[in-house]
């Protein structure tokens, strides 16, 4: 479920209903596109097909013979046939007043039984980009779900929830963590469990399985430039691979150390930027940032990532924190020969942290006479 689909005040049980409310959806989508039910529901019972008409009636997005219609592409004609003669049966009033989602969740678990699952799998995943964007829009979702303890006393009913280290904290206060009905692990991926997992991708694309790694560059500061800007995620190995994969099919053969780092000034990581916890990435690889002030610059070039943002307002916005660049008869206006040297010196203290190579610069771009950009950013 994404957070950022509901209105800000929602909170508590409101959000949880919410939430719910998508989960219930993509149930219902998942078992139309995916289940296979005109097979699996050859022997059901009436009150099952009945069940499953109420379930896929309320919570498939469209009307369930349009939504059947236009989903043709992804089903047999068999499936849409099944399933224009499952909504043709009487509708029947299965909810009531008192119905829950815990109360649904019951029902629909007993009819997918029928159908011969065994158990229905929540999965909620890539949550990575919403703790910067929208953290306590997804700390209030965790905590919603997993205080929620009626949700876990199905046993054939089961969350599986991956998130980023950022949103642990949250998590291990929740009710469900507390009372021990939610078990936590941490999940590590060290630099030579990723390496073979970007060379078995390679010996799919024809490399020699033995090689691994050294199929795709043979150069040892290629590997470390991975580890360090891909951490231990991988995903964020394979995102930043698939250049040089690219690079290495058109030549035909391992790429040099020339040839990675052009590649790699072409296909840049990321930066990555969390206001809340200033904190800085260069992919995984974290930079820091210990000057207030330079933060706030960064911070400012990041949010105008888009076009050009001048010397004046990079000072008067982030060094002065005005609101508004004074004018010469302003008191607060001071030639910038006063605070030029001053400001240059913060900009290149960021720019070291930022760029491997002080000959070709990728991220902080200086546009002569204009001012300054900030590119590749992950906004």
């Amino acid at each position: 479920p994404n957070p950022m689909d509901e209105v800000p005040e929602a909170d508590g049980t409101l959000l949880l209903n919410r939430v719910m409310k998508q989960v219930l959806q993509a149930c219902a989508e998942t078992i139309v596109l995916k289940g296979r039910m005109n097979a699996r529901c050859a022997g059901a019972q009436d009150w099952a097909l009945n069940s499953l008409r109420w379930f896929l009636q309320d919570h498939l997005p469209f009307e369930p013979t349009f939504y059947v219609q236009s989903q043709a592409s992804d089903l047999v004609e068999e499936e849409i046939q099944w399933y224009m003669e499952l909504f043709a049966r009487p509708a029947l009033k299965i909810e009531t007043a008192n119905s829950t989602d815990q109360s649904r969740f019951r029902l629909l678990l007993a009819t997918l039984k029928q159908a011969g699952f065994a158990k229905l799998w929540l999965v909620i995943d890539g949550l990575e980009k919403w703790p910067s964007a929208a953290s306590e829009r997804v700390e209030q979702m965790l905590a919603a779900i997993f205080s929620t303890l009626a949700l876990f006393e199905h046993s054939d009913l089961v969350f599986k929830c991956f998130l980023p280290e950022a949103l642990k904290a949250t998590l291990e206060i929740t009710a469900g963590v507390e009372r021990q009905r939610v078990e936590t692990f941490t999940l590590g991926w060290d630099a030579a469990r990723l390496e073979t997992l970007v060379g078995k991708r390679l010996a799919i694309l024809g490399a020699d399985q033995g090689q691994g790694l050294s199929a795709l560059c043979g150069d040892p500061a290629f590997a470390e430039w991975l580890t360090a800007h891909g951490g231990e995620k991988p995903r964020a190995w394979l995102a930043l691979a698939k250049p040089f994969v690219e690079a290495w099919q058109q030549k035909g053969q391992a790429l040099s150390a020339a040839d990675w780092r052009e590649v790699a000034q072409a296909h840049p990581p990321q930066l990555k930027l969390d206001q809340n916890g200033q904190q800085v990435w260069l992919g995984e690889r974290p930079v820091l940032i210990n000057s207030p002030v330079e933060f706030r610059i960064l911070a400012y070039l990041y949010e105008n990532h888009e076009r050009v943002c001048s010397i004046e307002e990079i000072h008067y916005y982030c060094i002065e924190q005005l609101n508004k660049i004074p004018e010469k008869h302003d008191p607060n206006w001071v030639h910038k020969d006063v605070w030029r040297h001053a400001l240059d010196t913060r900009l290149s203290r960021i720019r070291q942290k930022l760029e491997a190579d002080p000959e070709h610069l990728i991220y902080l771009q200086n546009r002569h006479g204009q001012g300054y950009q900030l590119l590749h950013t992950g906004v």
